[in-house]
């Protein structure tokens, strides 16, 4: 640390804060202004997208999937929307709720992808041509110009621009003999990237193409300061807590979740249970009540947690083994409750630290997206909401939840016990035809060789996801089109959930409408079969052929698989036929 601070000190007597020729005008408005309440609900300001594909080839027309990506003020930052194609090759998106300049990307799988800003209206238009693999994308609409402009300067000096973009967008968990130098790295490239926007000179809109470069760099500052507090009160630092987001996007709302963690966990580690060790003699009086065996793995559970570092994984895993039994013991709560402690944390913890405007932001993106959680996080900020923006927002929000609640509370009022197949009668089947099972009584191994049992001749394809994955919940619609594309098929979807609660998971089957086989594994079985199947990261799929047989690398993305491979991997696996019998 003593080298870290002159170095810290030099770095920003020799480079000053930057100024920007591109600032926002008087009339845009900041995410954290007043504002935004009557913007925010004015039907004027509702959104449109609209779209069209020209000259789409038909053998591509099953291929191609649009999913819209657009930014949300709760712990997903960013949300995968579905957009159907019609059958004369035109899309439509629409927002109801108003914000000034919106940030998104629309990706044409398996073809190209497309960032767009909004603030009315845009049409994208692709056109395919003769022995063309990638289609020309254009623009129209009030905000073609805009976007014009945005796509002409992200293609400006293109290999320069990545090399600059990367250390922006890749600094994470900076050790602390780095960080230093990881920053001045991240101020040197922002000030390169403004030089290089100003040599662009864009005639209209160069505010907003800033904020796009000012959003990126302020995150990478956050991710450069976090935990090393011989930078905190460094100019540039002061520059970042002090900025005001101006588009709503997934980098705006990550720049309130890195502001918070920043506060919350100064220099500390980032507990599992935020308050444990304020309330450590409470869990030592449940586990003294519980039993010396619960005494040691609590004690045991503290340590790993005080010395815990982000790279080890077999402390990790073991950390999960022990809190899964210490809820098994009720000496510490579930962790729903424990999600109930960290919003009564950032209430004790960041008042004072922040402005109201920036604080009320801080708190939303905070929310978890699961219906129970957010209506009970809802419940506990809304009386400090003072901005009527904020609370409109929660109030929206809040609407959606419950309505999002009452369909999953039918949904799982109205499932039946099951018997059906080799995992036992314990399984729970949903109207949408999924089949729900918890079987830790068994190895992982034997969890694959009951589902191998239970439908004979037939093909799985193992989806190994959980709720808290973006990435799994991204595939997840692709996943259950081509589930029903191919359901004549001898295919059985095995959905395995891995490092959930019942309830969230439940709540994700219902509100992904998912048919199948899911099985919600313990910490043990996951591991185990992480190990059998190469799972390296979520979502990761896995296929055993009708003779039982597991091939890897199979499938790399539902999204990008279509209904006629899957029938091809069903027909191939199968054994040649015999000869005819002599007569």
């Amino acid at each position: 640390m003593k080298t870290l601070l002159p170095l810290a000190l030099a770095l920003f007597i020799v480079r000053p804060l930057f100024a920007t020729d591109f600032s926002p005008p008087p009339e845009a408005i900041p995410l954290e202004d007043e504002r935004m309440a009557d913007y925010f609900v004015n039907p004027a300001h509702s959104a449109i997208v609209t779209g069209s594909i020209k000259n789409l080839p038909a053998e591509a027309k099953s291929k191609l999937a649009i999913t819209c990506y657009v930014g949300v003020l709760d712990e997903r930052a960013q949300i995968p929307i579905n957009v159907p194609l019609a059958a004369d090759g035109s899309f439509r998106v629409e927002f109801a709720e108003g914000f000034p300049v919106r940030e998104m990307f629309f990706r044409f799988d398996p073809f190209v992808s497309v960032a767009v800003l909004l603030t009315k209206d845009l049409h994208i238009e692709l056109g395919f041509g003769r022995g063309r693999r990638t289609p020309q994308v254009a623009f129209s609409g009030a905000d073609g110009e805009l976007n014009r402009i945005a796509a002409g300067f992200d293609s400006y000096e293109r290999k320069r621009q990545d090399e600059l973009w990367r250390p922006l967008r890749g600094t994470r968990n900076v050790p602390a003999a780095d960080a230093a130098a990881a920053l001045a790295k991240v101020v040197e490239n922002k000030r390169a990237l403004d030089q290089m926007l100003q040599a662009y000179a864009p005639a209209r809109y160069g505010w907003i193409l800033q904020q796009r470069i000012d959003e990126v760099y302020h995150n990478a500052v956050l991710s450069c300061t976090f935990g090393h507090k011989a930078l905190k009160d460094s100019p540039v630092v002061a520059e970042t807590m002090a900025y005001r987001p101006y588009l709503y996007s997934r980098d705006a709302v990550n720049f309130y979740v890195f502001l918070m963690r920043n506060i919350l966990f100064d220099g500390a580690t980032v507990l599992l249970l935020p308050s444990f060790s304020d309330e450590l003699p409470e869990y030592e009086k449940r586990a003294l009540a519980a039993g010396p065996e619960a005494v040691a793995l609590l004690h045991e559970y503290a340590l790993l947690l005080k010395e815990r570092k982000s790279t080890d994984k077999t402390g990790s895993d073991r950390l999960k083994e022990l809190r899964n039994q210490l809820e098994v013991a009720r000496v510490l709560e579930l962790r729903s409750d424990g999600a109930a402690q960290m919003h009564g944390l950032k209430l004790k913890q960041l008042p004072g630290k922040l402005p109201d405007a920036k604080l009320n932001l801080v708190l939303l993106t905070g929310v978890n997206a699961a219906p129970t959680e957010a209506l009970a996080a809802y419940a506990l900020f809304e009386p400090r909401f003072g901005q009527r923006w904020p609370w409109q927002y929660l109030d929206s929000a809040r609407r959606k939840a419950m309505q999002e609640q009452v369909s999953v509370t039918v949904a799982l009022a109205r499932a039946s016990q099951t018997t059906e197949g080799a995992l036992g009668d314990a399984g729970v089947k949903l109207e949408s035809g999924a089949r729900l099972y918890q079987r830790p009584d068994l190895s992982g191994e034997a969890v694959i060789a009951a589902i191998k049992t239970t439908y004979p001749g037939k093909a799985l394809l193992l989806d190994f996801w959980g709720p808290w994955c973006a990435p799994c919940m991204d595939d997840m619609p692709s996943s259950k089109t081509l589930h029903e594309a191919v359901a004549d098929a001898p295919i059985e979807f095995v959905y395995l959930c891995s490092q959930s609660d019942e309830v969230k998971w439940k709540e994700a089957i219902v509100r992904l409408g998912l048919s199948g086989t899911h099985v919600l594994l313990t910490d043990k079985q996951n591991s185990e079969l992480g190990a059998l199947f190469q799972v390296s990261g979520y979502p990761t799929y896995a296929w055993i052929d009708r003779q039982g047989t597991f091939h890897p690398g199979t499938i790399e993305r539902m999204r990008t698989t279509t209904p006629a491979q899957l029938r091809q991997l069903v027909t191939s696996d199968l054994p040649p036929l015999p000869p005819p019998a002599k007569p």
